[in-house]
Order: C-alpha cells, then structure tokens, then sequence
C-alpha cells in the first residue's frame, strides 16, 4: 500500500461533521490531521512504520481512516504522558477534551 500517493487536499472533499457521526466513521488524511497535531509527513511516516492506524484504501487515491482508532489513538498520547508532565488541571483539561471529542463522534 502506496500512501503517499494520496493527494494532500481534495476539491470539494465533503466536510466531517462530528456531531451526526460515530466512531466507526472514515476521516480523510486532513480531517485526521485537524485531530491528531502532526504534521502530514509525520503521520504518513508512523503509518507506514505501523505506529499509527492503517488507512482504508477507498480508491486508488484516497484513503482514510476510521475515527474509532484515531481518537483512540490520542487518548493514549494523553493517558501515556506522565501527570507530573501536565499541571493537574492541564492534565484533566487535556483528557476531558479528548471524551468530548469521542462523545461527539459518537453522536
């Protein structure tokens, strides 16, 4: 699987609207990257060394990702950095914007 030959924007790429999907919703690379703070070579790169979720080739060149394992992806960047990182308040903050997001996935 080829990812980089998906092209970096899309006209008239339809737009996510996280407060009528679920998480078993496909996120296109640049709605992946509105959630997760990477730049495009980065994610790209994790893909390929299997540290981020394969994409779903939807075409030969367009893939995307399913939001269930992008969000759950960062909620394990949050759980994983030590509290003593974050302030506690930052700490709880961060966590609580990561549920939030889930939940509106969700629907």
């Amino acid at each position: 699987m080829n990812i980089t030959d998906s092209p970096t924007s899309q006209v008239g790429m339809p737009s996510y609207d996280t407060q009528s999907s679920d998480l078993s919703a496909l996120l296109p690379l640049k709605q992946v990257l509105n959630i997760v703070p990477l730049s495009r070579s980065s994610w790209l790169n994790g893909v390929r060394r299997g540290i981020y979720p394969q994409p779903i080739r939807l075409s030969p060149r367009r893939i995307a990702w399913l939001s269930s394992e992008v969000i759950s992806l960062v909620e394990t960047f949050i759980n994983s950095r030590p509290s003593h990182q974050l302030d506690d308040m930052e700490y709880r903050t961060k966590k609580k914007e990561t549920h939030n997001l889930a939940n509106r996935l969700k629907g």
